[in-house]
């Protein structure tokens, strides 16, 4: 079972991803993906969009049955895959990236997390980064890092160009402070900008 045991991020949220659901994601990803390309940025291949789509989804989903307002901004090719408002004091509009990964077998929380390349770090114009794995059905959320604590960290893998990867238990912003810091609506909101369908 994918669980973290540890003090710092003990409550991991699961969300199961309808058949339909997977079903348009994987259209969608066929019909945008992009095999030519591959450089340090975000990645267009059919995988890279798939993950994006469900686990974009699944994190809308989740903020929409929390009442958390949100805009998804994948489908707009904004560097910032979700925008929220934040309840601290002039703290404004958080954006973040969800950091995906197909998760066959689970996720290692000692050594899996956030993988991110240092190009994007610069140059991604966000505030956090949102870890996620994809089992085929179901969707983890980990937590959150944001760009400074990944950067300060000793998890760079020997590739080049440089690639971050931040496990799961070393990040401190979890799911539940996560509902706490940000605004909640009453009003109806789409999940995903209703680009999929659940039935």
């Amino acid at each position: 079972m994918m669980f973290s045991f540890t003090d710092r991020n003990p409550d991991w949220v699961y969300v199961f991803i309808p058949e339909q659901v997977r079903l348009d994601a994987k259209e969608y990803a066929t019909e945008h993906c992009d095999t030519k390309v591959s450089f340090a940025g975000r990645q267009r291949m059919f995988t890279d969009i798939l993950l994006d789509c469900v686990c974009g989804w699944a994190f809308s989903k989740w903020c929409t049955q929390n009442k958390i307002w949100h805009e998804c901004n994948y489908s707009d090719m904004n560097d910032a895959d979700v925008i929220v408002d934040l309840v601290e004091e002039n703290a404004g509009l958080g954006s973040m990236v969800i950091s995906s990964r197909i998760a066959s077998g689970g996720i290692d929380p000692a050594h899996e997390g956030i993988r991110i390349s240092n190009w994007r770090l610069e140059n991604d114009d966000v505030d956090f980064y949102l870890s996620a794995g994809f089992d085929s059905k179901t969707v983890t959320f980990h937590g959150i890092a944001d760009k400074i604590s990944i950067q300060n960290g000793q998890y760079v893998w020997d590739l080049r160009p440089m690639v971050y990867d931040f496990p799961a238990d070393e990040m401190t912003g979890t799911m539940n402070l996560f509902i706490e810091s940000c605004r909640k609506t009453e009003e109806k909101q789409e999940v995903f900008g209703g680009l999929f369908k659940e039935e």
